[in-house]
């Protein structure tokens, strides 16, 4: 259930601004839910959090910056799953990159 409910969040991400605003909402828990995700050596899990950090990010410059305050274990997981390179998954390693492309936009 809950990775069916992240894949729903990851969709609701490609919408407006406020939708996103909203459901950063702290009261929701989305981006601890998200962290969880960051916490685990599940690459499934991961690629999901990635996926949604990723269109959060893409967004807006404002998001961009939230995100990484709000999600402080972003940036070391990343390092970590790129030095991983050659046993990942393909889609997992295709979604790091586009992450990471998504994080220097506003840069």
């Amino acid at each position: 259930m809950k990775v069916q409910a992240t894949w729903i969040m990851i969709n609701l991400c490609i919408g407006e601004t406020k939708i996103i605003e909203a459901m950063l909402n702290p009261k929701y828990g989305v981006a601890d839910h998200v962290s969880r995700y960051l916490q685990t050596n599940k690459n499934d899990l991961v690629e999901l959090a990635f996926w949604f950090l990723g269109n959060v990010i893409g967004d807006s410059e404002k998001l961009s910056r939230r995100i990484l305050v709000e999600v402080p274990n972003l940036l070391p997981k990343m390092v970590y799953v790129s030095e991983q390179a050659t046993s990942l998954s393909p889609s997992l390693a295709e979604v790091t990159i586009w992450l990471a492309r998504n994080l220097t936009l506003y840069a």
